[in-house]
């Protein structure tokens, strides 16, 4: 496990190593993330004792209030939601086996029982005037169905004021609020006082704690890392637009996600007709009128109509993986030249609209406006 401390000037943060170290975490980690694996960034300082977690009382109130202001927020679901402060308790027992209850109106329910260990962490020190960022990778150790039961048993028995049947290490006292974002990250704000039993943790200081936990990646690998770098220097260390994107040429741009998502679908510019082979499971009227303009009846799509849709590769020799490399696919070389419709809507000259769904037709991107001469003819005499 590194305890590696690295110095970072926020503003080149896009190329640090704090973008290399959340990277390698979404590459190694990719499949678990949000699963059994949680990526989690905090605010701190470094001691001589090593990093401690935690922001002052003014800052923290500060960063609630205006977070509780936003109305971006969401449930599990993604419904709108007004976030709300929950009072917990976070009973912790041997192996790191974490139990946490609601309270409420004098009873307790159960959040979570888990069992984690932080396996990657690292610690980065930015201006002397801001906050530490320590960003770290837990992993979860599986319990059964009836271990979650008997140790939440025993957490309801000892915050109830009875003996626990197995033994406590740590309580906490917790006031948390979070704030989730689309799914896409959640920022847990939480006031927690830590004792090492019930009768003594509402006597124990205050520490004011911001985290920002990545949710299960719905998007692609750069992306993710972007939107989620993004939401640590956006909403949790309150920097300006310019820090908080990256660099134009980066490959964590949004920039570089609109060029891949091109890429991966081969996206092609036509220099000339398209010759249509065939529009399965749909209405073949534009066909019909491609057949019936052209001389040799064949579905020849002029270019001033096929350039009103987007065209892409029908299959790709290769696909752009999600590090910037590529891979072959077993597309013959015949496949290779064959285009397919993006969703729209035609409207030729003559006033005819054709709607057209996605993947409709597929076809033959040809070098040439076959029908050219004719339709410079009809250009001439409209009648």
């Amino acid at each position: 496990m590194s305890l590696k401390y690295t110095s970072v000037v926020i503003q080149d943060i896009w190329n640090s190593e704090v973008v290399q170290f959340l990277d390698c975490l979404l590459t190694d980690y990719w499949s678990t993330v949000g699963i059994t694996s949680e990526i989690e960034a905090r605010l701190g300082k470094i001691t001589e004792g090593g990093f401690v977690s935690g922001v002052s009382q003014k800052f923290f109130y500060a960063m609630r209030d205006y977070l509780k202001s936003r109305n971006y927020w969401t449930d599990d679901n993604g419904a709108p939601v007004k976030p709300e402060v929950d009072d917990e308790y976070a009973v912790v027992f041997d192996q790191s086996v974490r139990v946490v209850a609601v309270s409420e109106s004098g009873t307790y329910t159960i959040k979570e029982v888990v069992r984690k260990t932080t396996t990657e962490k690292r610690t980065f020190l930015f201006d002397e005037n801001m906050y530490s960022l320590r960003i770290s990778l837990a992993e979860e150790a599986p319990l059964t169905e009836q271990d979650k039961a008997a140790y939440s048993q025993a957490a309801l028995s000892y915050l109830m004021g009875s003996p626990s049947a197995y033994r406590v290490n740590l309580v906490r006292h917790r006031e948390r609020i979070t704030f989730n974002f689309r799914n896409d990250y959640r920022l847990d704000m939480t006031a927690t006082q830590s004792a090492e039993s019930m009768a003594d943790v509402h006597n124990a200081p205050t520490v004011y704690e911001v985290e920002c936990e990545l949710c299960l990646p719905k998007h692609g690998h750069c992306e993710t890392l972007f939107l989620y770098l993004n939401a640590i220097l956006h909403r949790m260390f309150t920097q300006p637009e310019a820090v908080c994107m990256p660099p134009v040429a980066s490959r964590f741009h949004p920039g570089y996600v609109a060029k891949l998502e091109a890429a991966s679908h081969g996206q092609v510019v036509l220099k000339g007709d398209v010759e249509l082979l065939n529009s399965e499971g749909y209405d073949d009227s534009l066909i019909a009128w491609c057949k019936k303009r052209n001389p040799e009846g064949k579905a020849i799509l002029p270019f001033q109509e096929a350039k009103q849709l987007k065209w892409s590769l029908a299959h790709p020799c290769s696909l752009p993986t999600l590090q910037g490399l590529s891979f072959p696919t077993d597309a013959s070389p015949c496949d290779c030249a064959l285009v397919i419709n993006d969703g729209g809507m035609i409207r030729t000259e003559s006033g005819e609209v054709f709607h057209c769904c996605i993947w409709q037709y597929e076809g033959v991107a040809l070098l040439t406006n076959a029908n050219q001469s004719s339709s410079v003819k009809r250009s001439a005499n409209p009648s």
